[in-house]
C-alpha cells in the first residue's frame, strides 16, 4: 500500500466501500429465521420436533397396557416409525421433479402437514383398539412428517445461500436448535400425559393423538 504526503497510509478501496456501505453490516433477512419469509420453516423444524417425541411414551404406554402388545409386535411399529425415513431422498427428488401450480416446496408442505394430521385424526375418531390400524396411521403419519421435515431442509438450503462466508452455518444450525427445542419440550409434555395413574390427571392415546 502506498503512503500519502503526510505519511499516512492510503485506506484500500475495498475497505473505503465496505465503510461506507452501511447495509454489509445488516443481517440479511433472507437469513434471519424469524422474519416473516421464514417463519413458516422455524415453526416446520418446531413442529417436528415437537411431534415425533410427544408421541412417543403416550403410544408406547398405550400398546403395553391398553393393546396388551408383545415385544415383537412393539418392535414392528418402531419399525414402521423408522423405515419411512429412508424415503427422504425420493421426497427430495418428488418436489424437485413434479411441482404443484408452479411450487416446488410449499405445496407439499402443506400436503405433509394435512396428512399427517389426517392419520392420526383418522385413529382418535374411530374408537377402535386396533395394531393393524394404529400400524397403518403411524406409517401415513410418519411419511406426512417426514413430508414436512424434507421441505423444511430444502428451503433451509435455499436460504443459507444468502449468508455471508464467515457465517455460513448458522442459519442451518439455528433451525436444528428450534427442532431439538421442540423435540425437548414434547417430550416433557408426552411423559406428563401419560401419568394419569399416579397423579390422578392425564390423557388417552385417542386424546393425544
Amino acid at each position: 500500500m502506498s503512503k500519502t504526503e503526510k505519511g499516512y497510509e492510503a485506506l484500500p478501496t475495498a475497505d473505503i466501500e465496505h465503510v461506507l456501505d452501511g447495509k454489509e453490516h445488516k443481517t440479511d433477512k433472507r437469513c434471519d429465521i424469524f422474519s416473516k419469509s421464514n417463519m413458516a420453516i422455524t415453526m416446520s423444524y418446531l413442529t417436528v420436533g415437537l411431534v415425533m417425541s410427544f408421541i412417543q411414551t403416550p403410544l408406547n404406554v398405550y400398546m403395553v397396557k391398553v393393546l396388551n402388545a408383545e415385544p415383537s409386535l412393539q418392535n414392528t411399529i418402531g419399525i414402521l416409525q423408522t423405515l419411512p425415513w429412508s424415503l427422504k431422498l425420493v421426497f427430495g427428488f418428488l418436489s424437485d421433479s413434479v411441482p404443484i401450480y408452479g411450487m416446488q416446496r410449499k405445496p407439499y408442505l402443506a400436503i405433509g402437514t394435512v396428512l399427517y394430521s389426517f392419520a392420526f385424526i383418522a385413529y382418535a375418531i374411530s374408537g377402535v383398539d386396533s395394531v393393524t390400524f394404529l400400524a397403518l396411521c403411524i406409517f401415513v403419519g410418519t411419511l406426512g412428517l417426514i413430508m414436512v421435515d424434507v421441505m423444511a431442509d430444502t428451503m433451509c438450503v435455499q436460504r443459507s445461500r444468502f449468508e455471508k462466508e464467515d457465517q455460513r452455518g448458522q442459519m442451518q444450525a439455528s433451525f436444528y436448535s428450534v427442532r431439538f427445542a421442540g423435540g425437548v419440550i414434547g417430550a416433557i409434555c408426552g411423559a406428563s400425559v401419560c401419568n394419569k395413574d399416579t397423579w390422578g390427571v392425564g390423557l388417552t392415546f385417542q386424546q393425544v393423538a
